[in-house]
């Protein structure tokens, strides 16, 4: 059977011209989305969702954010609510590339957001989605297979805050298995589960805007010893509905102390596929 015998997404179709607005980052409304192509020109997106970070793999319980002006699809877009903790955006389309039974013509991306600040009270992201990108199924294995990165690369075209950097005792750095570097959705330290220090799992605090580098914070120190770390992938929305992108690693490292009994940092790296997808099974 066909990929696109397979589809279960709502077809959709795409209009000549972009929705309205002025294409500034505006005061007026909490983030304001611009969808473009590779070659920073608009295009139309079926639909941009956000939700807390971390968030849900699947985008079930993702909120829809609003078309400027008119209906979807729609190159402009506006998150109206205000949101205090960092969210994930994502948006899809239907790209120019030519279906085949084994590819359809689609592209999905996402970005990390964090809240606004008095300062910076409305922030700007652009989100690209290429003009060929296709999403395959690999007919040996039914793996997927993409030809477009689905994370943002953010730059100076974009408006937005920095999160605070921490100086706890632990970095860990994330990356994919090509060794690039790749964002995470959440990552935290925790002691041995089955030994009597164990407390749970104690969170590492994005330091960078892409959520890259994580760090432990510094009023939650862990002690000397074994401790271990584990971090989320989490990527963008998938044609596929309930079905979403995920990664995930964790490994046991050694917390040690210098001559005066102090922590020594500890940097560590984790790697996190992100081209496996899982299903709701609903």
């Amino acid at each position: 059977m066909s990929l696109r015998a397979l589809l279960v997404c709502v077809p959709v179709v795409l209009s000549v011209s972009a929705c309205g607005g002025d294409g500034g980052s505006g005061a007026d409304v909490p983030l304001r989305i611009l969808v473009v192509n590779e070659h920073g020109e608009p295009v139309l997106a079926r639909r941009v969702l956000y939700q807390p970070q971390p968030g849900d793999a699947f985008w079930l319980g993702a909120e829809a954010a609003t078309c400027e002006t008119g209906e979807p699809p729609c190159s402009e877009w506006v998150v109206e609510e205000a949101f205090d903790e960092r969210i994930v955006v994502s948006a899809e389309r239907v790209t120019e590339a030519t279906p085949t039974d084994a590819c359809q013509p689609y592209a999905s991306v996402f970005a990390t957001v964090h809240p606004g600040t008095r300062a910076r009270p409305s922030q700007l992201l652009h989100l690209t989605l290429p003009s060929y990108g296709t999403y395959c199924i690999d007919g040996e294995t039914g793996r997927a297979v993409i030809n477009a990165a689905q994370a943002e690369e953010l730059d100076g075209s974009d408006e937005l805050v920095t999160p605070a950097v921490g100086s706890g005792v632990i970095t860990l750095s994330l990356v994919d298995p090509q060794q690039r570097l790749v964002p995470g959705s959440a990552a935290y330290w925790y002691y041995a589960p089955e030994g009597p220090d164990y407390d749970g799992e104690h969170p590492l605090l994005c330091a960078d805007l892409r959520c890259e580098t994580w760090v432990s914070a510094a009023d939650d120190p862990p002690r000397a010893g074994t401790v271990y770390l584990n971090a989320t992938y989490i990527g963008p929305l998938n044609p596929f509905f309930q079905q979403g992108w995920l990664g995930y690693d964790g490994a046991p490292f050694e917390l040690s102390v210098d001559g005066a009994g102090a922590l020594q940092p500890l940097s560590v790296t984790l790697t996190l596929p992100t081209d496996q997808e899982g299903a709701t099974g609903g």
